[in-house]
């Protein structure tokens, strides 16, 4: 019972690390907030990725989007509001 519980937790942990990299961090960020290694974050980036079959890191977000619907985050830092009227 517990190696389950732990596996879910693992799941859940991957897939966080997935929608922090669709928000547009960059791997030294996420290791940052995780507290561990570049090179843990990207290894349990590439599981996933192979997990689903995804061909590439682009490939991976687009299927979480699809299958889990997992979508990026937008802080209101990030908006930068523009008025149409000045481009016209």
């Amino acid at each position: 019972m517990l190696t389950r519980y732990k596996r879910c937790n693992t799941r859940q942990e991957d897939l966080g690390i997935a929608q922090q990299l669709a928000e547009g961090k960059t791997l030294k960020e996420i290791a940052a907030d995780l507290g561990t290694t570049i090179g843990i974050v990207s290894y349990r980036l590439e599981k996933l990725q192979h997990r689903l079959g995804a061909k590439s890191k682009i490939h991976l977000i687009s299927k979480l989007i699809v299958n889990f619907h997992i979508f990026p985050r937008v802080s209101d830092s990030h908006v930068q509001p523009q008025n149409i009227s000045e481009k016209l």
